[in-house]
């Protein structure tokens, strides 16, 4: 890699970082942003090719889709219809969804576990729902900004969801996101669920999903992975899950470094790719990641922001 020094002083700073910078007649305040920036972006890229930073590029597989969550509630013990179970219908259902769609899952556990008897745990279940309670979940799902598709798996309990699903619900941004319905259940179907995803999430592009009876999830695998196959294929999920892919140019990248230095553009810059780091505003690390990918050819994974404010 190339290096050059500021004027002035003997700081060398990477051509990949200085390179794009329009010289002409800024005042002192603007020299001195300008070579904050150049260090700042010099120390990023060394983070960066340390993995520090790293963005994943988009990759053209069958195999997995890391932009695709599973998140379920499930219920082992003793259940309606199957008996005694290691393992709850839902999470045997959910375990074909990520099989077959190459997503992540994530178990929505409840920190106060439900009883293991059937009718203790319909006791606790029904007073939860009479106090429209919202049970605590155990753990939190790890940068939820980064899926475009979150699949959703619940039992119907008494012709509803279990209110820890609406915690779930609840805590996360679903704005823009692509919702995907699926649940278990002995006869009721999907029992509306649907329709209170939708309330809960207006935000959200929630589909109509898919309902597997839980004793066919939980002694027929064959017949549930029938079900999932026939709703994916039917509703193309591979277009579903694709990403939005961004290739940047030599413009983007002296949109950003000006925006970064406050300077006027003549491009309007209003829901542009910018945000590589997913943090939800743009900053030097974003430029560095651009000019990599700029320099590298790569196309990259990138959404907007809501840096650009009055």
């Amino acid at each position: 890699m190339e290096y050059t020094k500021l004027a002035n002083t003997d700081i060398g700073i990477s051509r990949l970082c200085v390179g794009c910078m329009s010289m002409g007649k800024p005042s002192e305040d603007f020299h001195l942003m300008k070579k904050i920036i150049s260090l700042l972006c010099a120390a990023a890229i060394f983070l960066v090719s340390m993995n520090a930073y790293a963005k994943p590029v988009a990759a053209d597989t069958a195999e997995t889709h890391d932009n695709v969550l599973i998140a379920y509630f499930s219920r082992a013990g003793e259940n309606y219809s199957v008996g005694v179970i290691e393992k709850g219908n839902t999470e045997q259902l959910a375990e074909i969804v990520a099989e077959e769609t190459g997503g992540t899952l994530f178990e929505i556990e409840p920190v106060v576990p439900y009883p293991d008897g059937y009718e203790e745990c319909k006791t606790v279940a029904t007073q939860e729902r009479n106090d429209n309670a919202r049970p605590e979940i155990k753990d939190e799902v790890e940068d939820f900004s980064q899926y475009d598709v979150v699949f959703v798996g619940y039992p119907i309990w008494w012709g509803d969801m279990p209110m820890i699903v609406y915690s779930f619900l609840e805590s996360y941004d679903f704005s823009g996101k692509t919702v995907i319905p699926f649940n278990t259940h002995e006869g009721s179907g999907q029992s509306g669920t649907v329709n209170s995803i939708r309330k809960e999430i207006p935000d959200a592009n929630v589909m109509d999903g898919f309902a597997v009876r839980g004793s066919v999830a939980q002694n027929n695998g064959e017949s549930a992975r029938a079900v999932v196959q026939n709703w994916l294929e039917t509703n193309d999920f591979s277009a579903l899950a694709e990403k939005n892919t961004v290739t940047y140019t030599i413009e983007d990248i002296r949109n950003l470094q000006d925006f970064l230095l406050a300077r006027p553009t003549d491009t309007d810059l209003t829901g542009k790719p910018y945000d590589l780091n997913g943090d939800d505003r743009w900053n030097v690390i974003d430029l560095c990641l651009m000019k990599r990918a700029y320099m590298a050819g790569n196309d990259v994974d990138a959404v907007s922001s809501a840096t650009i404010e009055e």
